[in-house]
């Protein structure tokens, strides 16, 4: 499924090149890999990361841009008091080092899931202390320079409040500040 799914965006995305080419404009493309937590029957990882390196490469063998310009790996999770956890059960080590190669962007994604019944304290503790959560995103990236970007994808489901609302998006701006000062950036 997840093949057919960027198969699907891939074309898109060539036929909308295609279109723009005589404008000079050029697309990219993001894909998101879920890896371990979102694998469908019949698929694998390792299958899935080949099909994207398969994809660079034949790009690349014809003299032709990358079309993937960056992929994100499900690597982090926001955690209690609105810590940065490490991912370390999936397998975004071995992917990272396998895109690397071929890929111009490797971003880390900051989840929510398993989407914890706390989740909104959580998510209230790191819009506290950015500069907390931002050097705990410095200091990853310190760790595994191959990540230079970070995502976050937090979903909390019920007790969201206009104030952590605003909160959150003073936290975003705060944070892709402090990043952009490190050299990295935050989507």
């Amino acid at each position: 499924m997840l093949l057919v799914i960027i198969f699907t965006i891939l074309c898109n995305v060539a036929f909308s090149t295609t279109r723009l080419a005589k404008r000079e404009e050029m697309r990219d493309v993001s894909v998101y890999v879920c890896l371990e937590r979102c694998v469908q029957q019949g698929e694998t990882v390792p299958s899935t990361l080949a099909s994207l390196v398969a994809i660079q490469q034949d790009r690349l063998a014809q003299e032709q841009d990358p079309i993937i310009t960056e992929v994100v790996l499900e690597v982090l999770n926001v955690g209690e008091g609105g810590q940065v956890r490490v991912n370390y059960d999936l397998s975004w080590a071995q992917a990272s080092l396998q895109l690397a190669p071929v890929t111009a962007t490797l971003t880390a994604l900051v989840s929510s899931y398993p989407y914890p019944p706390n989740l909104v304290q959580w998510i209230s503790a790191a819009t506290q202390n950015p500069d907390a959560f931002a050097a705990q995103l410095v200091s990853f990236s310190r760790s595994f320079p191959l990540f230079r970007s970070f995502q976050l994808d937090w979903e909390p489901t019920e007790g969201v409040t206009p104030e952590l609302a605003r909160a959150y998006a003073t936290f975003i701006g705060t944070t892709a500040t402090i990043l952009r000062r490190e050299g990295l950036s935050l989507s």
